[in-house]
């Protein structure tokens, strides 16, 4: 059901893994499987990495697109990441400039920014 899941079939000496059901619960599950084994990284380091870029104090507010180029991952693996684990962010009715979706760490309280919206 996950990146790792296959890695690890895969590391067990499958030519092939099949996906349909895992792919119809997170239609971004091949992207991600790709970009992991391209960049050679786990469930575990890329969940570390994610959390590490939306708790980076610099920012308030974060973007999908912001968070993958903090974490040097493709956006594809850090959408995958947000799906599996809801309760890291809390999604706002901000938009960025480009019309992207904003999230906020979901323990973070809400501003006044985000009240008016």
């Amino acid at each position: 059901m996950t990146p790792d899941d296959v890695r690890l079939l895969r590391e067990l000496g499958a030519d092939a893994v099949q996906t349909a059901t895992a792919a119809s619960h997170n239609p971004h599950l091949p992207a991600e499987v790709v970009g992991m084994e391209r960049d050679g990284v786990t469930e575990t380091d890329v969940l570390e990495r994610v959390t590490d870029a939306l708790r980076d104090p610099r920012w308030k507010y974060r973007t999908v697109e912001g968070l993958a180029e903090d974490a040097g991952l493709d956006p594809a693996i850090v959408r995958g990441v947000l799906e599996r684990h809801p309760d890291l962010v809390r999604r706002t009715n901000l938009r960025d400039p480009h019309g992207r979706e904003v999230l906020v760490p979901s323990d973070r309280p809400r501003s006044g920014k985000e009240l008016l919206c």
